[in-house]
């Protein structure tokens, strides 16, 4: 593809192209939710989640939104943790109170780990809890790459 198509005559970036970058800026995220963790202490974050199929469950929406819009950013900026969701399910609606609805830190040693029940959690709450159990470190603006929504001047 020649760098004709990606940009307009009016030195903006093609509506494809513009709406890619979009999506890479969000999911890089802002500082307010960029977290590294220590990859020395902490190998795996395992998520227990619950689709909402066939039954609805109230108290499972928290953990999905968390998985939904939380997860991507942490998944981006820590590269060394291996993230692992694990879908539920339930064959009648009497088991949906013994839902596993849990975020589980599995750390290097016995001592780092730890699990977070999610279950009637908002999303915030789940993510400000996981931040400090883990003392992840917040990223600032500079250490959040970001693509230009124009393309440079020539």
């Amino acid at each position: 593809m020649s760098m004709q198509m990606l940009i307009t005559p009016k030195n903006k970036y093609n509506p494809k192209l513009l709406k890619q970058i979009k999506r890479i800026n969000n999911l890089r995220g802002t500082p307010k939710n960029s977290y590294k963790f220590d990859a020395s202490k902490y190998k795996e974050l395992e998520l227990f989640i619950y689709q909402q199929r066939p039954f609805v469950y109230k108290p499972a929406n928290g953990i999905r939104y968390f998985w939904k819009e939380s997860l991507p950013t942490l998944r981006y900026h820590n590269p060394d943790v291996q993230f692992t969701v694990t879908n539920v399910t339930v064959e009648n609606e009497e088991d949906l109170p013994k839902l596993p609805l849990k975020l589980q830190i599995h750390g290097q040693t016995e001592e780092n780990s730890s699990v977070i029940d999610c279950a009637s959690k908002p999303p915030h709450q789940i993510f400000s809890e996981l931040i400090k159990l883990t003392n992840a470190r917040k990223l600032t603006e500079e250490e959040i790459p970001k693509l230009p929504l124009r393309p440079a001047k020539k």
